[in-house]
């Protein structure tokens, strides 16, 4: 016969449980293997710091919340933060067996190893909530932007991807916003910046009609269907640079590889996530705005490839949704520029540009 506690006493188990996990050798070594999965996949670094970076005690979605405590106190409720740090610290346990499905992978590792660490840590599996068990694999097995995202009108007409609580919402804003040049692996983040200092000229510059702040850091080296994808990257054009870098004595390493969402990453020098209380819009659920300051090296990643490459389009689409369940609308600031998501242009422009 299962026994029902109170929700005060959930929530305490919870918390406890929470704090084992963030002194845990096991999970570290998980998430340690998790890290060492995606490097090898050619992705960034998912590993601990990744973990606490995201449900950590001082991580984002403690940040975020205590944040909107502070404008109102009380709209994130105690539980809420405890659970979407906890599956903040296990959302990409699945990328230890691999990166593919990897949601599904952490949502199995996320059911056992709680109850793996209820019978080492607090002498069996009696002590662990069932309800918190649950939902915790949940937040693992939704973590991802495409459980949340309609792909055409027939899907949203179910109504299928709402999000369906604070915790969630917390999560997903937390993992979608952690890029950082700190998660591209250190040869590859050397190389980036050493490519990005390197001044082509105002005749290249104009030989071959490159904007300002381009650098050789915005190839994919190594990719060469991404450089292809390019259309001004023609095979003269990539000859001519070879020769600059040649000329500058730098030898591109045959064995690194350079794609869109290293130089995303490497690209933001710094990420500052501030939230406000506006004048509440009347009829609307809003009552502020979410502001995601980004600090980018454009000789690494334009602002047209942070904001629309696939993954990186995704995260920012699920932010604003996941935000707006807060009741704040959300914007990206790009080196200064407040770029707010246009609905017919699909794609984040700056706001005096927007259409009304």
């Amino acid at each position: 016969m299962v026994k029902t506690i109170t929700l005060q006493e959930e929530e305490r188990r919870a918390e406890l449980l929470y704090q084992a996990m963030l002194e845990d050798q096991a999970l570290q070594d998980i998430m340690d293997m998790s890290n060492k999965v995606s490097v090898g996949d050619g992705q960034v670094e998912h590993g601990w710091p990744h973990a606490l970076d995201v449900g950590g005690l001082d991580g984002l979605t403690w940040y975020i919340s205590n944040r909107i405590n502070e404008l109102i106190p009380g709209r994130i409720g105690r539980y809420d933060q405890i659970k979407a740090g906890t599956g903040g610290l296990v959302h990409d346990s699945g990328r230890s067996v691999a990166v593919k499905d990897h949601d599904k992978h952490s949502a199995r590792i996320a059911h056992h190893y709680l109850r793996d660490l209820c019978v080492r840590k607090f002498g069996g599996l009696d002590f662990l909530p069932n309800r918190f068990r649950a939902r915790t694999v949940q937040l693992a097995r939704k973590h991802r932007a495409d459980s949340w995202l309609y792909r055409d009108d027939a899907e949203k007409a179910l109504r299928k991807k709402e999000i369906d609580g604070a915790d969630m919402a917390l999560l997903l804003l937390s993992d979608k916003l952690c890029g950082s040049e700190s998660r591209v692996p250190e040869e590859k983040l050397s190389l980036l910046k050493r490519l990005a200092k390197v001044n082509v000229g105002k005749r290249f510059r104009k030989q071959w009609k490159l904007d300002a702040q381009w650098t050789p850091a915005r190839m994919s080296w190594g990719h060469p269907d991404e450089i292809a994808a390019n259309p001004q990257y023609t095979e003269a054009f990539v000859k001519a640079v070879m020769a600059v870098l040649k000329k500058k004595g730098i030898v591109l390493p045959t064995d690194v590889e350079l794609d869109h969402h290293d130089q995303v990453n490497g690209s933001i020098k710094d990420r500052v996530i501030e939230i406000f209380a506006d004048e509440h819009e009347e009829g609307t659920k809003i009552w502020g705005t979410m502001l995601y300051r980004l600090m980018v090296n454009e000789g690494i990643a334009t602002q047209e490839l942070v904001t629309g490459l696939d993954w990186w389009h995704e995260a920012f689409h699920v932010s604003a949704k996941a935000a707006k369940f807060l009741g704040l609308r959300f914007r990206i600031e790009f080196n200064g520029r407040i770029l707010a998501y246009d609905k017919s242009a699909k794609n984040w422009v700056p706001v005096d540009a927007r259409h009304a």
